[in-house]
């Protein structure tokens, strides 16, 4: 289960939701204003027997609109950080690849064909490239994609002693990317120059760590770490891959993977995976003190962060219904779709 930040995937009642999202009592968040959702965007994708496609919604459930024409299939759709471009995989034609949709106009345009498996893309946060993992013969490598002009550069290479690469995330310059790969045996987290470079390996670890997260600020890398059976935690370390400090405790059989900032860079947000199930926390990068934002015996899937930290998106593992809850976990809203791949529009012309 992965979270997502653009920049950087079928029901319940009602009464069920408030059981199953849950806000940890001491958080003192009643005198909270409720949140707008009706101006944020939302989205989505729904696939059938006969065919996937990626839809949009306000954050309030309203104004329902399919993005990717009807005589295509799209899924995975991300916003650039502008707000202005769509990306996502699809196939029209029998051309299966990657395409980027115009926001305001529709227009959608192929950016890379393949014959392969492409991971969801993620954007650089200048929202001039893209970053993808794509499905080689036993192997995976990743691809950044000019937008612009559609050249496609294999980042990691074709060196069969490379390894599997996977889980890039962009450097807040768009200077680098991080990435996990198993060149040395183990997974690692590494990292790059874009558009070319010599990866560098950041740690050296005997079990496995990833996928990683940069801070807004560029200084710290999060990333998620088994340090043994029964034994999982989010870690920062510096950039360089020095100063390596656990702030998360997960003590049993509990997971902790997927660390997203906030965008002030002060709380990461990451799911937590029990034997009840996976839930979605915050945590202080500071202190460590951890907080709630789903609580119960449901799984969640595919959460995305707000561009302003204000809310939540996830998907119900059961019932794979879309909700949408403030960042304290208050107030949940079933937003009366079904869907994967939840991602919410930035502003268009926001800093």
């Amino acid at each position: 289960m992965t979270l997502r930040r653009h920049h950087s995937a079928p029901v319940v009642r009602l009464t069920l939701l408030a059981m199953l999202l849950g806000l940890a009592s001491s958080c003192g968040t009643d005198e909270l204003a409720p949140v707008d959702r009706s101006s944020y965007e939302l989205t989505f994708d729904r696939a059938s027997a006969e065919s996937a496609n990626i839809f949009r919604v306000d954050g309030a459930g309203a104004n329902l609109d399919m993005v990717t024409p009807a005589d295509m299939g799209g899924i995975g759709g991300v916003w650039s950080p502008d707000g202005r471009n769509l990306v996502f995989s699809g196939a029209s034609g029998g051309v299966l690849g990657i395409w980027v949709a115009n926001g305001e106009s529709g227009e959608v345009r192929l950016l890379a064909e393949t014959p392969l498996y492409d991971g969801v893309p993620t954007w650089s946060p200048d929202s001039t490239m893209v970053a993808f993992t794509r499905g080689l013969p036993d192997d995976y490598e990743v691809f950044i994609l000019d937008v612009a002009t559609g050249e496609l550069t294999n980042l990691t290479g074709e060196d069969p002693d490379n390894g599997w690469n996977r889980w890039p995330a962009w450097s807040p310059d768009s200077g680098q990317i991080a990435f996990v790969s198993n060149r040395d045996g183990e997974e690692e987290v590494h990292v790059i120059d874009v558009p070319e470079g010599v990866a560098v390996q950041l740690t050296f670890n005997s079990t496995w760590d990833g996928p990683p997260a940069f801070s807004p600020d560029g200084t710290k890398i999060a990333f998620g770490r088994v340090v043994g059976p029964d034994d999982d935690g989010i870690f920062l370390m510096n950039a360089d891959g020095t100063g390596i400090t656990r702030i998360t405790e997960s003590p049993g059989r509990d997971n902790d993977l997927f660390p997203i900032w906030s965008s002030d860079g002060t709380h990461l947000a990451f799911t937590r995976t029990t034997n009840n199930g996976t839930d979605l926390f915050t945590v202080d990068v500071e202190n460590g003190q951890e907080a709630a934002v789903t609580e119960g015996a449901s799984s969640i899937r595919g959460a995305s962060w707000s561009p302003d930290d204000a809310l939540f998106a996830f998907t119900l593992e059961d019932s794979g219904e879309i909700v949408v809850v403030d960042a304290q976990g208050r107030d949940p809203l079933k937003i009366g779709q079904v869907g994967d791949n939840v991602d919410w529009r930035p502003v268009v012309g926001a800093p």
